[in-house]
């Protein structure tokens, strides 16, 4: 879409593609989705320490919740189907291990704050690598705001 300019084709002619636009936007969600759960499994793994958990088999169990996730995003599962999963995975995991203590824990990702711009900078040098011309942090952050609006969001059930 051209900046600017009231009459057609009048404005700032728009430095990348419709499509690279979409693909610095993925990049640029991909990097931030990334680094929430980092964030997040560092907090959980410290809490668990702390609460005297064995963290190797707990990793291993996440690759299940990491699956359901993955389907989920693609649509494959619905929400509910996603809520039974995680609540089964609970379920083999407690009696497997015989403890009351949960093992998985639904946590809502924070949002992640003096983090942003780094991560759009990141993103910007290697975009601009990729398509060969300068990207700002600012151009990857309406790149980035373009894309999450032609996400889908995952609707509830309604039960």
């Amino acid at each position: 879409m051209a900046l600017g300019g009231k009459r057609e084709g009048a404005g700032r002619k728009p430095k990348l593609s419709p499509i690279a636009r979409i693909d610095v936007g993925a990049q640029a969600e991909a990097a931030m989705q990334k680094h929430v759960r980092k964030q997040a499994y560092s907090e959980m793994d410290a809490q668990l320490e702390r609460e005297g958990v064995d963290l190797s088999e707990v990793r291993k169990n996440r690759k299940i919740i990491k699956l359901s996730r993955r389907k989920l995003s693609t649509g494959e599962m619905s929400l509910s189907n996603f809520n039974e999963a995680l609540d089964e995975a609970r379920h083999v995991i407690q009696t497997e291990y015989e403890t009351d203590k949960p093992f998985i824990q639904r946590r809502s990702l924070k949002r992640i704050y003096g983090v942003r711009l780094s991560i759009f900078a990141e993103v910007a040098a290697s975009a601009s690598q990729r398509y060969g011309m300068q990207i700002s942090t600012r151009m990857v952050e309406r790149c980035w705001e373009e894309y999450l609006r032609l996400l889908p969001r995952p609707k509830p059930d309604a039960d």
